[in-house]
């Protein structure tokens, strides 16, 4: 089931954020089907020289700081043990059980084990690959064609339903959108202040650790403060656990206002969602489904506002759905 809902999910949110610039080709004269393809081009490009730049320099600067890297973590040991907190064998004891969880090698394991693990590896790399090239799929004709996809669908609804059904899905559409524009602008807004707060303190790879910060906060709740973890691990290699401290204070301070002011009403606003549903709803979802339900539980709570505004709306007389953004299209 995961093989075919993830993939569809993937796709509906690439074609909410592309169908914009997609439409705009469109316009000015460009095929349908050239204008999805430069597009889905131009996107791969993008994101693929984004992550190239960020591996190459991280390469680059990281191959001369093994040595500060062990002082760093040599000092915070010694402090450690210094205050009493924790024993040194306590500290190399969890070393030992982290390296073994995280870093464990099939080579180690008894021959049954290893065989077993490289299957399941194997076959784990198979699926990731077919739930992308299924994604990519999707997407595609639903850039080139989502119209006629939208219409089948409706045409499978009783005549005396289908304007209900299409009306409410088009402001579901309308909301998904405005949902991804919010969240593409609290990326933008964290990754801004952490390249301010990096380049004040002095860490290097500003720019990397800027992308990486704009790229994680489409995981809400824990992206922004994974991404601030690995720029504090950066402070603490090149600039040691002073500068790693100040960073760890940004990245909270920052994670303070994007958590209780600037996603709650950006996002909110957007979506016509009160700050404290979405942090409701954002609770739900990372308890019921961790990660993947924190990513879909914004946009799938817009969606069923959207759809109760409709019927609020043909109670009370109406027979328009109120879009969610000022202006937004709801289809691709």
């Amino acid at each position: 089931m995961a093989t075919i809902v993830i993939p569809l999910v993937v796709a509906l949110f690439l074609t909410a954020l592309l169908g914009s610039p997609t439409g705009w080709l469109r316009r000015r004269g460009l095929p349908s089907a050239l204008a999805v393809l430069l597009v889905l081009g131009l996107t791969a490009l993008l994101v693929v020289g984004a992550l190239v730049y960020v591996e190459q320099r991280a390469a680059t600067e990281f191959g001369s700081v093994d040595f500060s890297l062990d002082q760093g973590l040599e000092k915070a040991e010694r402090r450690l043990t210094s205050l009493g907190i924790v024993s040194s064998q306590q500290l190399s004891e969890a070393a030992v059980a982290a390296k073994d969880q995280f870093i464990s090698s099939p080579a180690r394991l008894p021959r049954g084990e290893r065989t077993s693990a490289l299957l399941s590896g194997a076959l784990a790399g198979f699926s990731a690959l077919t739930e992308a090239a299924l994604a990519l799929f999707i997407l595609f004709f639903f850039l080139l064609e989502g119209d006629r996809i939208w219409a089948f669908f409706v045409g499978l609804v009783p005549a005396r339903r289908r304007e209900d059904f299409d009306a409410v899905g088009r402001g579901a559409w309308a909301a998904l959108r405005a949902y991804l524009g919010g969240i593409t602008l609290v990326a933008l807004f964290n990754a801004v202040l952490l390249l301010i707060a990096l380049y004040l303190i002095g860490v290097p790879l500003v720019r990397s650790l800027a992308i990486v910060m704009f790229l994680a906060t489409f995981v809400p709740v824990v992206g922004s403060y994974v991404a601030g973890a690995v720029a504090a691990l950066v402070a603490l290699a090149f600039n040691g656990g002073t500068d790693a401290l100040l960073v760890v204070l940004a990245v909270i301070v920052i994670g303070q206002i994007e958590g209780n002011l600037f996603y709650p009403r950006v996002v909110g606003r957007r979506v016509n969602l009160h700050p404290v549903v979405i942090v409701l709803v954002l609770a739900a979802g990372t308890t019921l489904a961790g990660i993947a339900g924190a990513l879909v539980a914004v946009p799938l709570a817009a969606m069923i506002g959207a759809s109760g505004s409709y019927f609020r709306s043909r109670a009370s007389g109406g027979n328009e759905l109120p879009a969610p953004v000022a202006g937004s299209t709801t289809s691709a």
